[in-house]
């Protein structure tokens, strides 16, 4: 079974993952802030704690279909040409063979990052 992913799935994925839902505030405002601030040890190590992002319904099933994918080895992070469905991808010419092979660099790594936090939370 192969599969193809829009890079850009995968990132906005990644991210919302990584970031809370909530609008950035201004960076040059909040490092110069940061910069006058002294924060007592409290502060630091609540400051120092990871907390868990919700995610929606639609990411939960993405990272079970991936994570699916992975466990019943239909997929290789390690090898980027599982990813592919081989009659689609033999078909294209060589310029978007050579976009896809790019693509799927950048795929195999956020996915390779996926499973390694996956086996991590294991042990």
């Amino acid at each position: 079974m192969g599969l193809i992913v829009h890079e850009s799935e995968v990132s906005v994925f990644l991210f919302s993952l990584l970031y809370y839902d909530e609008p950035m505030a201004d960076y040059i405002a909040t490092i110069t802030q940061g910069q006058k601030a002294t924060l007592s040890n409290a502060e630091q190590q609540k400051m120092g704690k990871v907390e868990a992002a919700p995610m929606d319904d639609k990411h939960n099933q993405f990272l079970h279909t991936i994570l699916s994918l992975i466990d019943t080895g239909a997929i290789d992070v390690y090898k980027p040409d599982t990813f592919l469905k081989h009659e689609v991808y033999d078909t294209l010419d060589e310029t978007w063979r050579d976009k896809t092979d790019l693509a799927l660099l950048n795929i195999a790594n956020h996915l390779q990052n996926i499973y390694l936090f996956r086996i991590s939370k294991r042990f």
